[in-house]
This record gives C-alpha cells, structure tokens and sequence, in this order.
C-alpha cells in the first residue's frame, strides 16, 4: 500500500467505507482526503512556498491543531515495514523567525522528531521533507504532532513500503570497536528536494 495525502482538506475525521475505498484507488498518487484519519485541527491554504520542491502544489495546503490537544493521524495498513515522508513549509509569515513554531512528532508513540522548527531547518517559504522507517505490527500507522510554541503543523504525508525499496544502514562505532549510542541527524539535498531526519542508533546502527 502506497498512501500519498494532502493534510489541508475536507473537515471530516469520519472514515467510511466509499472513503476507504477511494484513498486505495487514488494510492498511487497525490490525493485530496486529507480529512482522512485526523483526530483534529483546521485546514489551510497558503501558496507562499516558492523553493525546495518541484511540485509546489503540495505545499500550498496544510493542516494545523492551535489546542494543546495532538494533531494525530491514524491510517489503517498492512502489517509491515514503511517509509514515512513528512511534508513541511514555513509559509506563514508571522512564524518565519527561530523559535516561533517548534513541535514535535511521534511514530507510534515514539519520538522522531524533537523540538522542530520548521524554518531553523530550512528558511522561509521552501519545502522540506523529514523522512522515517518504521514497523507496523497493528494494522495502524499513528502519527502524531505535539504543540511546543504556536501550532504544529503538516503539509503533506507520504506512506511508503518498504519491502522493495533500497535501505542504506549505517555503522558507527568508536576507535575501540564500541557502538555508538545515541540519534542520528541526518539531511541529503539535491537542487530540487531536500530530506532529512532522526534515526535511533541501536548497537551502532541505523537504517536509512
């Protein structure tokens, strides 16, 4: 299952079945049921985003929670290994400054990304893109957005398997031949993307 969604969309948290069998036909490629599988928070629209992506339509919507209840998205999927892509953009001018939006995100309960800001990541009005590898053993793919300062926000969610794709796993250890603990903070950028992220190394390793 290939799941690609806008998060500003229709104000509905209510999954039926036509909805259901609408987001698989449209799996394969950007869809507007945003309003699917969120808990809270409003949609907006905000074509300020002029760098960072060549698609600049998937920037101009986003969905927000301005509560200090988590914006979170519960997508039902197979069992199995995925690839998460989360899409950002600082486009709202009063928050193009450090510090004046920071959240942070959970995969199934466990923190990937911590105090995130947005624009100290990437600067105004330019896409970026935090991607993660994570097992579903439930049937249920939560993501989960935590209020800091202002209000956490997402432009665009990305599920991919990851059962075909290319993994890169990383080790590091010290001189001694001891693993490294601790997070890996990684980024890649070409002219037209930029990907980054936070991986856990466990024993001295993370898969990218």
């Amino acid at each position: 299952m290939c799941a690609r969604l806008f998060a500003g969309s229709r104000a509905n948290a209510t999954i039926d079945s036509r909805q259901l069998r609408r987001f698989k036909l449209h799996r394969y490629k950007w869809t507007d049921l945003a309003g699917y599988g969120y808990n809270t928070g409003i949609a907006s629209t905000n074509a300020a985003t002029r760098a960072g992506t060549s698609d600049l339509t998937l920037y101009r919507s986003n969905r927000y929670t301005s509560s200090s209840t988590p914006l979170i998205y519960n997508f039902p999927v197979a069992n199995g290994a995925y690839r998460v892509n989360l899409l950002f953009a600082e486009n709202s001018q009063p928050q193009q400054a450090v510090g004046a939006r920071v959240f942070n995100v959970q995969l199934h309960g466990s923190p990937v990304l911590r105090n995130f800001d947005i624009f100290a990541t990437v600067g105004a009005n330019t896409a970026v893109v935090e991607g993660f590898n994570t097992t579903v053993s439930n049937g249920q793919m939560i993501i989960e957005f935590d209020k800091l300062v202002q209000n956490p926000r997402v432009n665009a969610i990305e599920i991919l398997p990851l059962a075909h794709s290319p993994l890169l796993t990383l080790q590091f250890s010290y001189a001694d031949g001891t693993p490294v603990n601790g997070t890996l903070n990684y980024a890649m950028s070409t002219s037209l993307l930029s990907v980054g992220g936070q991986l856990p190394l466990v024993n001295g390793q993370a898969t990218v």
